[in-house]
């Protein structure tokens, strides 16, 4: 039985090998007991892995198998599973890659190893990060230009603005508090006319 299940298992992988060599994704099969039994170009020329290596000391440096593994969720009989980890690398820096681990079954269906995707997904990451931030300081805008919202009292002569509180300050003043940012003070071409007409033309 174990003679006939291993010539399955060669016959198989000879099959997947030349589905898999040259796919833009890191693959790699290990069987139940994490050992990596294939891996395609790209995971080998990425990790320098050997057959036969567990997959947690191999890909993680870790004594035990991850806590998050999708291969274990699949040879514990959950079928396609997914996580996303954190992975380090001299070259690369720190990385999220997305693992995918998919069932590879015997003709009688019984589990005989687990295929791994590996997908770098940093760059998207970092882009929902990025628009994440984005719709936080929209919204910090949002609610700042909020209070804003209303009727707003000018003084006709000074140009002081009054406040909820009642008190009379520089407009300057009023939308630093309100908008958190600085102005700063120019001469517009009228007013430069009107008051200094020999520097201007």
């Amino acid at each position: 039985m174990a003679t006939k299940l291993k010539m399955q298992q060669d016959e198989q992988l000879i099959n997947f090998q030349s589905v898999f060599t040259n796919l833009g994704d890191n693959i790699a099969i290990i069987d139940s007991a994490y050992k990596i039994i294939f891996q395609n170009t790209l995971c080998r020329n990425i990790h320098s892995l050997q057959i036969g290596t567990q997959c947690y000391k191999g890909f993680r440096n870790q004594p035990v198998a991850c806590p998050d593994c999708p291969a274990q969720k699949v040879f514990q009989g959950a079928g396609l599973s997914k996580s996303e980890q954190i992975y380090t690398s001299k070259e690369n820096g720190e990385q999220w890659l997305e693992l995918i681990a998919s069932p590879l079954t015997d003709s009688a269906g019984e589990i005989m190893a687990a295929i791994i995707i590996q997908r770098d997904v940093t760059a998207a990451r970092r882009i929902t990060a990025e628009r994440e931030l984005l719709i936080q300081q929209l919204q910090e805008t949002a609610n700042k230009l909020g209070k804003l919202n209303g009727v707003v009292s000018i003084c006709m002569f000074c140009k002081k603005i009054r406040d909820e509180n009642q008190k009379w300050s520089p407009i300057e003043t009023f939308l630093r508090h309100r908008l958190d940012f600085e102005l700063n003070h120019g001469l517009c071409l009228e007013c430069g006319q009107k008051h200094y007409p020999a520097f201007t033309t």
